[in-house]
């Protein structure tokens, strides 16, 4: 005769709720993820309007216009914050991130101190010198290409400095010596020279 276990199984639980359990883990991982994408996706859209709203408000500096809201140009108190534009073809101004680094650029427009706008650029040529050792002879070579940097303050409008920033490195000023056998080779200016030249008006101590 077989024995038969006869026992309460009222409390345990069915299928259902062990697929529940066994699910819900991965339900809370998938909900917090979902969760952390979703702030993620917000704190974008608002750096994103941030910066828009700051290139916006700049563009007109570089036509000489002070941004009366923008932070006023003050070296001695450390980190000058920074915005930058380069001409096109046509004229237009277009927004250059890429220039500035990420440690430079403001948050908002109060933050703003300096707009550098770089225009004209173009192949570079360099005259040899004449026999005075200083002016320039009829004798040209290209020389890489250049840039008319123009640096101003947000607040005010006014120059900072301007200058131009040439493709080749440690290009001597004025006319040269000896032309080159080969002419430096007709290159984009490296952000790197942009930066080298921004940066001590950038940073805390004045040039």
């Amino acid at each position: 005769m077989t024995e038969q276990n006869n026992y309460d199984r009222s409390n345990e639980p069915g299928r259902g709720q062990l697929a529940l359990r066994a699910a819900l883990p991965l339900l809370l991982f998938t909900i917090c993820a979902i969760g952390g994408a979703s702030v993620l996706a917000v704190r974008n859209v608002i750096n994103l309007s941030s910066s828009s709203a700051i290139y916006d408000a700049t563009a007109v500096v570089c036509a000489a216009q002070a941004v009366p809201q923008a932070a006023p140009y003050t070296p001695a108190d450390g980190l000058q914050k920074t915005v930058a534009f380069r001409q096109l073809l046509d004229g237009r101004l277009q927004i250059d991130s890429a220039v500035i680094p990420e440690a430079w650029q403001p948050t908002s427009l109060e933050e703003t101190a300096l707009v550098l706008c770089l225009v004209n650029e173009r192949t570079a040529y360099r005259a040899k010198c004449a026999e005075d050792g200083q002016s320039d002879s009829p004798f040209t070579t290209e020389y890489g290409r250049e840039i008319t940097a123009v640096l101003r303050s947000a607040h005010s409008g006014e120059i900072i400095a301007e200058g131009q920033i040439s493709s080749v490195p440690d290009a001597p000023e004025g006319c040269l010596a000896e032309l080159p056998d080969a002419p430096p080779p007709n290159d984009d200016i490296p952000l790197s020279h942009i930066q080298a030249w921004l940066a001590p008006y950038v940073q805390s101590t004045t040039p």
